[in-house]
């Protein structure tokens, strides 16, 4: 459809500048790698570094830090982009080849499981550095995962056993209230603090889909 054209299009071009910027940093660090050589050799770094030798070394911090962002941005771009075309998905019509409604919330939910795990990877090692436009698409991307709460509670509704139904729609709530804890966090800056909090909404979202083998086909 013209919808994952255009998704698949956007993420191949996020894809070529990830690798463009990784190769510039890479190019970039094989020509400074005899100016690093030569300040770790020598104790005093402050001697060893002057002039051209110091210019040289601080272009090179400066553009690591540049591209550092800049991969931290395109992982985060490339996420939100292959969520956008789900949620256009989930709002077609059954029944004129579209999947079911059951169908399409669990491949959503499966998709929000693993994008959530990279991001989480990609805050944990880059919490210093992220900028403040990275983390308005991390709060946009958190509030389209507290979201994912209807998907869960519509399939937890067809779970046959009342028991394990009731056990979905509670961790359908716990997850999401966990989920906005970690939107309020980033709100903060408080990285560190959804780096506590994913390991709980991973388990939340392992302990979900297990009760799922039960919920009907035709669903």
């Amino acid at each position: 459809s013209e919808t994952f054209y255009i998704r698949y299009l956007s993420k191949m071009f996020l894809t070529l500048c990830l690798f463009a910027s990784l190769t510039v940093y890479s190019l970039e660090a094989l020509r400074f790698s005899p100016i690093i050589r030569y300040a770790g050799s020598t104790r005093n770094t402050n001697i060893a570094l002057n002039g051209r030798c110091r210019m040289e070394m601080n272009a090179f911090n400066e553009l690591r830090t540049s591209i550092s962002k800049l991969v931290g941005t395109l992982i985060v771009s490339n996420i939100l982009v292959s969520q956008a075309p789900i949620n256009l998905l989930a709002n077609a019509a059954v029944g004129e080849g579209d999947l079911p409604d059951g169908a399409m919330a669990f491949s959503k939910i499966l998709k929000y499981k693993g994008d959530w795990e990279k991001l989480s990877e990609n805050i944990k090692s880059r919490s210093a550095e992220i900028s403040d436009e990275e983390t308005q698409n991390i709060k946009r991307f958190l509030k389209q995962l507290a979201n994912e709460y209807s998907d869960m509670e519509l399939l937890g509704n067809g779970i046959p056993d009342a028991k394990k139904a009731d056990e979905a729609r509670r961790i359908a709530k716990d997850f999401r209230k966990a989920i906005r804890q970690c939107d309020d966090a980033a709100s903060d800056k408080n990285f560190a603090k959804i780096i506590e909090i994913y390991p709980q909404t991973a388990i939340l979202l392992n302990d979900y889909l297990s009760l799922l083998q039960d919920v009907p086909d035709e669903l």
